[in-house]
């Protein structure tokens, strides 16, 4: 599955990449070509890290488990497929948690720090929490369904919002990345 090759001037480590769906599993390899470090003070000798490739196994595993699991669950609870599906009710729960959260900052404005940083810490973060789950299921299109992907991705920056840090638009990105690799 994967292969690390140790020499003098180059160093070559094979990592694997997980590729998984319900249906197959299908182990990728890559080149990656690396630097490496000094070990033990040896001033020619080149080491790639292995850790890449331990890891990619790890997540092999865990995504096989995750893939059977899900099928035993689909198969003896069949009315679970009921309950997906894309769900317009997302937009007023995350307007609310908009609007709480900066009504909240407003209002704090003035407050000293004994209570600005509690306040953060726990009704803030619980919301931004919230409103990072409800960013997950905007990226896979839940909230106004498929033929709706602008929708939802207005969606998403008005969740984000809050939040201070853009992270809808290339957290959707992402995502996908790992839900076609990872299943």
């Amino acid at each position: 599955m994967g292969r690390l090759e140790v020499g003098w001037e180059k160093v070559a480590c094979w990592s694997t990449k997980a590729a998984i769906s319900l249906k197959r599993v299908k182990i990728v390899g890559t080149l990656e070509i690396s630097e490496g470090t000094h070990i033990l003070g040896a001033s020619r000798g080149r080491l790639c890290d292995s850790s890449a490739f331990l890891f990619s196994i790890f997540l092999l595993i865990m995504c096989v488990t995750y893939v059977i699991f899900s099928q035993m669950i689909l198969k003896k609870y069949p009315e679970i497929k009921k309950l997906m599906g894309f769900d317009p009710m997302v937009a007023v729960y995350v307007s609310i948690e908009v609007i709480a959260n900066v009504a909240i900052s407003y209002l704090l404005r003035d407050a000293s720090w004994a209570v600005i940083i509690p306040m953060a810490w726990i009704v803030s973060a619980t919301i931004n929490h919230s409103l990072g789950g409800a960013i997950h299921e905007i990226g896979h299109n839940l909230a106004f369904g498929h033929k709706r992907p602008l929708a939802n991705r207005a969606l998403g920056m008005w969740a984000n919002l809050p939040m201070g840090i853009p992270l809808s638009v290339t957290y959707k990105k992402y995502h996908s990345d790992h839900h076609r690799y990872l299943g």
